[in-house]
């Protein structure tokens, strides 16, 4: 690019005005868009009129009818292009330059044809120069209003071309008097044909010649039909006329009394398929009929009313046919507002207004028409309905339209303000492209508004053009200091980018001063230019190093695009870790940002392979992650319900949520947003049911923590109590607390705890229950033995037994029923020997010591492979013995009831 920039051959941007249209005249003819560029945008009148002259597009030509300088040219140009049908030719300037240039009356007829009016055409012919060629363009002229309009014109203007239009006139006049004695003439050969009467002997010859005449009328109606309406008279309808000549009689014997042929007419006419059509021939066969008999009065009615009835049929349905075709062509017509970015649109968009307002104005008359009015209201409301919305419609592309002037309007005012301000402070280059914005404005306008527009532009334009005579004067020095510059580059180079830095610098300082305007200046050009060629010979090299990093910069991008492809083709899409893809895209994306600039030949073509891939690549991530965002709304809702499913307990709730919280995270991530809404949302739902059960736990905890308190309480008043208890105490206190316990909402611990505890009280009352069984058997066997002591005592001194005796002893009596009163000493102290060995007691002597060694061996052969009797069996046994034998005061009682010794011991151990 900076190559071609400092070449010498001619180029658009030279600031010489001869290199640029001799750059111009090397381009292809095929620049269609760069000389419409120049033809715009040029500063120099001569270049704009060359670029103009290249352009082969009638479109672009056109845009510069208007131009105040190369509008003429514009004008030359398009009418070597165009015919005599273009639709150009409503340009004023353009209708008139080809009206100049017209070489025969055909022509000047055709481009005079496309006006709308009448008056607008007459106007058009007398546009022409020549005197031949309107005289001929009159010859071929044969409308009526026309030629009426051109003999007022040419009156005072043209006194041959006036006799010429009169003499068609007269022309018209002839033949419309000849056509009305024709018609009169046709009229009286009706009536003759008529009144002719069957029954004559000359009836068929006179018909014969009747007949003949008839077609010799018609065919001259014809021929004159035909000549009027070349002059746009309308013609007559023959077909209607001929209907009106009587056919010839058929049958001359004719029953003149019978009224049925009446009758068979009228019921022939009726079932015809198309009565229309059948009409024509019913009436012949009437007529016929009547020259025959007089028809029935009836019958002559009915026939009157069905033929009536069957012609007004036929009026309205052709009535609404029309109509019908009105309304379709109203409704059919298809107008919409031009893109106005398009700067060849304005004018389309001034057409298309008038277009607009004209279809308004015919949708409006036609809801007035007096056929349509006579609609049935269905109908008629329906049509009404498209018939407003098509002058809606127009209506809105008029108000547009005018919107749109307006806007120009005040376009144009803001513009001419900015340039008178620009040329005032001085502002060259502002003030020029502000003056071309003013140019652009007033293009966009109508033809017959843009000369006002362009007169306010004038005087603006002149103090434009004494401003840049003075920049002149005012860039001398600068383009001597700049040349002095890129000289000072030119001899002492600096580093290649900071040397491309300051050339570069240097040429949009220079160009910021304009093309050259004298011969100084154009000098000074071609110095700068010389040293600029020279100051860039040192970024030549540079730049060739550039090029091949950024060759090498397009290769890496390239495998890049590549690996994309690769992968697109290779990854089966079905089953994909999307994290991966996203941090794929992410680090190609970066990596292809900070590789850097690439070849320029091939960038375009890897930007687009790499992008498409990486769009492809993102598009299917786009895909995933919108059907992931409906999968997180989906659980959302699930976790709505949940949360507001009353059926559900809290375990169920819970469970239900932690299973949705699972499906939420393996689901993946969305869009960032929408990740970030989505599960603030579903986090509050799933909080809002932990919150619960927080809740939940907090309340059970106070409450477990108020029921360990009370338990404890409770279990610490019992201990107390059955500790404190010496003999008595309530053992259904224990199921009590017990019963209380277990209702209760404890830990395991501390249940663990309280049932150890409540072992205490247990084991208290067990020890307290022992002693107390203790205590009541150690009693009996007290009571027992003084019984037996006041027994012995009764039994010695041979004293009868008291009853309080016998209501002592009560169940214990069977022990007593087994006494002796004989003296066996040795069975009695057999018993105390035993109760002595049970109650660990010495012997007292040798005697003593063998009998209990006895006695043990005896005992151990007695209770060998018996289970240890308890001590208060054994007690309960040896004084059962004792009483059953010891009848009478005895000398061993001592040892065994009362003293230390014997069953006393026993009763102690017991």
């Amino acid at each position: 690019m900076f190559s071609r920039l400092f070449n010498r051959k001619p180029r658009l941007d030279h600031p010489r005005a001869e290199k640029r249209v001799e750059a111009l005249h090397s381009l292809p003819s095929s620049e269609e868009s760069v000389f419409l560029k120049v033809a715009n945008d040029d500063d120099d009148l001569n270049v704009r009129t060359t670029a103009l002259k290249k352009l082969t597009s009638i479109e672009h030509i056109s845009q510069f009818l208007d131009d105040a300088e190369l509008g003429k040219l514009a004008v030359e140009l398009v009418c070597e292009l165009i015919d005599t049908k273009h639709p150009l030719l409503g340009h004023v300037l353009v209708r008139n330059r080809m009206l100049e240039r017209l070489e025969n009356g055909a022509q000047l007829a055709e481009i005079a044809k496309q006006q709308t009016s009448s008056e607008d055409i007459a106007e058009t012919i007398f546009c022409a120069q020549s005197t031949t060629v309107r005289q001929e363009a009159v010859a071929l002229i044969s409308n009526l209003d026309v030629l009426n309009h051109c003999e007022r014109i040419s009156r005072n203007k043209d006194k041959s071309v006036n006799r010429l239009i009169r003499d068609r006139l007269a022309e018209v006049k002839q033949l419309k008097s000849k056509r009305d004695s024709t018609l009169s003439r046709a009229e009286q050969l009706i009536d003759s044909a008529s009144r002719s009467n069957p029954t004559d002997k000359h009836y068929t010859s006179l018909r014969s010649t009747q007949e003949a005449n008839w077609d010799g009328i018609l065919k001259e109606l014809s021929d004159l039909n035909s000549q009027l309406h070349d002059f746009g008279v309308e013609k007559l309808d023959l077909d209607m006329l001929r209907t009106r000549f009587p056919s010839r009689a058929k049958s001359l014997e004719v029953d003149e009394t019978d009224p049925h042929r009446f009758a068979e007419i009228i019921s022939k006419l009726k079932s015809a398929d198309d009565q229309l059509e059948a009409l024509e021939g019913a009436e012949q066969d009437w007529i016929e009929a009547l020259r025959a008999q007089k028809a029935p009065m009836d019958l002559s009615n009915e026939f009157f009313e069905l033929t009536s009835r069957i012609r007004s049929d036929k009026k309205h349905d052709v009535a609404r046919d029309r109509l019908n075709e009105r309304y379709e062509k109203l409704t059919s017509v298809e107008l919409a507002i031009p893109d106005l970015k398009v700067r060849d649109n304005w004018p389309k968009l001034w057409q298309v207004r008038k277009q607009a307002k004209n279809h308004q104005q015919h949708v409006e008359r036609f809801m007035e028409h007096r056929d349509f009015i006579a609609l049935d209201n269905t109908t008629q409301t329906a049509w009404r309905s498209k018939l407003s919305e098509v002058a809606s419609q127009c209506q809105n592309i008029v108000k547009h339209g005018d919107e749109q002037f307006e806007s120009t309007l005040a376009g144009i005012d803001e513009s001419l303000q900015t340039l008178d301000s620009k040329i005032k402070d001085g502002a060259l280059q502002p003030a020029i492209n502000s003056e071309r914005q003013v140019r652009r404005f007033i293009l966009r306008l109508p033809e017959n508004a843009r000369k006002r527009q362009f007169d306010l532009l004038t005087p603006l334009s002149s103090e434009l053009k004494q401003l840049l005579n003075w920049k002149t004067f005012a860039t001398q020095p600068k383009r001597e200091e700049l040349c002095e510059k890129i000289e000072s580059l030119r001899d002492s180079p600096l580093e290649p980018q900071k040397q491309f830095d300051e050339v570069r610098a240097l040429r949009s300082e220079w160009n910021a001063l304009g093309p050259p305007s004298t011969r100084d200046e154009v000098d000074l050009q071609k110095r700068y230019d010389e040293a600029a060629e020279g100051a860039w010979e040192i970024c030549a090299q540079w730049f060739e190093e550039q090029k091949e990093v950024r060759s090498e910069n397009a290769n890496r991008k390239e495998a890049l695009a590549r690996e994309l492809e690769n992968y697109i083709e290779d990854t089966n899409w079905e089953e994909v870790e999307w994290r991966s893809v996203q941090q794929l895209l992410t680090q190609h994306l970066k990596q292809f940002k900070d590789i850097g600039d690439a070849d320029r030949n091939r960038s375009r073509a890897i930007n687009r392979r790499f992008f498409k891939a990486y769009q492809a690549i993102r598009d299917r991530l786009i895909k995933h992650r919108e059907e992931t965002s409906k999968v997180k709304e989906e659980l959302i809702e699930r976790a709505r319900e949940i949360c507001e499913d009353e059926s559900l307990d809290d375990r169920d709730r819970i469970n239900s949520i932690k299973e949705l919280q699972a499906e939420w995270k393996a689901v993946g991530p969305t869009f960032h947003k929408v990740e970030e809404r989505l599960w603030s949302e579903f986090r509050e739902l799933c909080n809002s049911v932990f919150e619960n059960r927080r809740q939940q736990r907090e309340e059970r905890k106070e409450t477990i923590s108020q029921n360990i308190d009370e338990a404890k309480d409770m279990v610490a008043k019992l201990l107390r109590q059955a500790r404190a208890a010496k003999t008595e105490f309530n053992a259904s206190a224990v199921s009590e607390v017990e019963a209380k316990l277990e209702e209760m909402v404890l830990p395991v611990r501390v249940k663990k705890e309280l049932d150890r505890k409540l072992a205490q009280v247990d084991d208290i009352l067990a020890d307290r229950k022992l002693v107390s069984q203790q205590m009541e058997v150690s009693e009996r066997y007290k009571l027992l033995l003084e019984k037996d002591a006041e027994l012995a005592g009764y039994e010695a001194n041979d004293s009868p037994i008291p009853v309080e005796w016998y209501d002592a002893v009560q169940n214990q009596m069977v022990w007593f029923e087994s006494r002796t009163p004989l003296d066996d000493e040795s069975a009695l102290r057999d018993i105390v020997l035993r109760a002595e060995i049970e109650a660990n007691i010495d012997a007292v002597t040798t005697e003593d010591e063998e009998r209990r060694l006895q006695l043990r061996v005896g005992d151990l052969a007695t209770t060998m492979g018996r289970s240890k009797e308890s001590q208060t069996e054994v007690a309960e046994r040896l004084i059962r013995d004792w009483v059953g034998v010891a009848h009478g005061e005895q000398p061993l009682r001592d040892r065994a009831g009362g003293g230390d010794r014997g069953c006393g011991a026993v009763r102690r151990a017991g």
